[in-house]
């Protein structure tokens, strides 16, 4: 009797510890990641595509408090903490960023916040949080905050047009305060240069990927894998994550059931072309 109420009291801890857990923002995954990103030369098409490879280890003890080290490519070059819904982040670079820990996250943030910015080169930008809602996933809906630049205060596009995704950290970026790939430059010069990015992290966007027209079509993938526009299609290019065309598909209607079943699982790139009209979407082959 007495075993089975210790056990029983066992799993009532760790159900409320889990029910705990579950109920926590958590701003970054602390497991590897590869990010998926369009950039576009100077903000016309056509785009390239391209992904960044990081791998986590939670393994770094820096002022008695446990830190992630992350590593790309080029090597081990940040660090960063989780505590509250915040993420606090350090710079391995010394040459070209403050080396000080820093608030990189604050899932706390609520309409009309501000919310100071330093990007690689200390020049501070202050924010406003235009928005708090929550996008839809592949695993459930998830907290977004959305920025804009505070009244009277400069701030360039790639900041102006910032967006946060609990579990996933920024759309610019798992570190948004330098340029991909740890190119070291200011967040301004982005301006150009790079277009929304796509994460994956375990976790898929099912929203579609902004359009640079200013009143585009509604286009969306359905549950049973129609595609689907509000104008007629003229064609589609399916891409995967290299940007290497994989089929090319003459429409001239407004819908389409994609059968990417002669593909492998993974994240393609889907580019419909309009009238007078791009638009991007990702869709997860299973």
């Amino acid at each position: 009797m007495i075993k089975r109420l210790v056990v029983n009291i066992l799993l009532l801890a760790l159900i409320q510890q889990s029910n705990s857990i579950s109920g926590q923002v958590l701003p970054l995954r602390s497991d590897s990641a590869t990010w998926y990103y369009k950039s576009t030369a100077w903000g016309n098409p056509p785009y390239t595509y391209r992904h960044v490879q990081y791998d986590m280890l939670e393994d770094t003890l820096i002022n008695n408090i446990n830190f992630t080290r992350v590593f790309s490519s080029l090597g081990y070059t940040y660090a960063y903490y989780q505590d509250a819904g915040r993420v606090y982040a350090k710079s391995l670079d010394h040459w070209a960023c403050d080396t000080s820990v820093f608030l990189l996250y604050d899932f706390n943030l609520v309409a009309n916040d501000t919310f100071r910015l330093y990007d690689c080169n200390s020049i501070e930008h202050i924010v406003i949080v235009s928005l708090v809602d929550s996008v839809s996933t592949n695993q459930g809906y998830k907290k977004r905050i959305a920025f804009s630049g505070t009244q009277g205060i400069e701030v360039c596009h790639s900041i102006d047009s910032m967006v946060w995704v609990e579990s996933i950290g920024s759309l610019q970026d798992l570190f948004y305060l330098i340029n991909f790939e740890y190119i070291s430059v200011s967040m301004c010069d982005q301006k150009y240069e790079f277009d929304s990015l796509i994460v994956s992290n375990g976790i898929i966007l099912h929203s579609n990927i902004p359009t640079e027209d200013k009143n585009p079509p509604l286009v969306y993938i359905d549950k049973e894998g129609i595609l689907r526009s509000s104008v007629d299609m003229k064609n589609i290019q399916i891409c995967n994550v290299n940007g290497k065309i994989l089929d090319e598909i003459s429409l001239f209607q407004n819908t389409h059931h994609l059968n990417l079943s002669q593909y492998s699982s993974g994240l393609y790139f889907i580019l419909v072309n309009c009238k007078g009209s791009q638009v991007l979407l990702k869709y997860f082959n299973e």
